[in-house]
């Protein structure tokens, strides 16, 4: 049924670390998202995992990468668009 989250991770070398979950660059991060009504999902696995995004296409060919340094760092929207204009004008 495919790979879980944590083979992902595995495979891709992110890690996990306790400085990442505890340091104070996710305060502000995690009240603004608090404020705006977004919440903690559902979590497989560590808490301290430090995310890491991909955009990869429909070929399974990754063309961004995004490895954070806190648990709240998460891709920025503007690469997340700019990759989406691209497959949508077929430059992908």
């Amino acid at each position: 049924m495919g790979i879980r989250a944590k083979g992902l991770y595995e495979l891709y070398g992110l890690e996990s670390g306790l400085a990442a979950f505890a340091s104070p660059k996710n305060l502000g991060r995690m009240a603004r998202a608090t404020a705006a009504g977004f919440g903690p999902g559902r979590m497989e696995g560590t808490k301290t995992r430090i995310p890491g995004d991909f955009l990869i296409d429909e070929g399974g060919v990754i063309h961004d990468l995004f490895y954070g340094e806190v648990i709240a760092d998460h891709i920025p929207f503007e690469r997340v668009d700019a990759f989406v204009s691209g497959v949508a004008k077929g430059a992908r």
